[in-house]
């Protein structure tokens, strides 16, 4: 058996205690200045993903004012200028079609007309069907130029779709 014998002094010392407060206190106060120094550059971040997002969904998102750490301003400047490309392609598309369609509604008039004059039978009434359809997506297209949306959702019951498969 091997017995130490160790003062009582030498387990416990006053200072280790001391020490060992100063610590607690050193680590609250560099958490507290950690959180708030990460805060401030988590903020400008934060608004980046709110107003990526808003974007991404096709709302008009306002541009993002630069702050943070160079890294965060960097990809600010970044964002701003892809927003700004994608509107100017999104604005040119929009123009581009509203062009087309307008260009495209004369010939169809004419066609129409030139049916019309036309005696009646099955295969004018198909022509004037098919002019129709074609008259009602470029309708379509001046819409979605006008209003810039995306694509109207019509809601149709199982009932007319049942039908529609049934019928073709």
């Amino acid at each position: 058996h091997l017995f130490v014998k160790v003062d009582k002094d030498r387990l416990y010392s006053e200072t280790a205690f001391v020490f060992l407060l100063w610590m607690i206190f050193a680590s609250i106060l560099l958490l507290l200045f950690s959180y708030f120094f990460m805060n401030k550059q988590i903020r400008p971040l934060k608004r980046l993903s709110i107003i990526a997002e808003t974007f991404g969904r096709g709302l008009d998102a306002p541009e993002l004012k630069t702050a943070g750490a160079s890294e965060i301003k960097q990809s600010a400047n970044a964002f701003n200028q892809m927003r700004t490309r994608i509107k100017r392609f999104l604005k040119q598309r929009t123009d581009m079609l509203a062009g087309v369609s307008h260009d495209l509604r004369t010939p169809l008039t004419r066609l129409k007309l030139a049916l019309a004059l036309k005696e009646e039978d099955a295969e004018v009434r198909e022509m004037l069907d098919d002019i129709q359809l074609m008259q009602n997506i470029l309708d379509e297209f001046l819409e979605f130029s006008k209003n810039q949306q995306t694509e109207k959702i019509k809601e149709i019951s199982l009932i007319d779709f049942y039908k529609f498969i049934k019928n073709n």
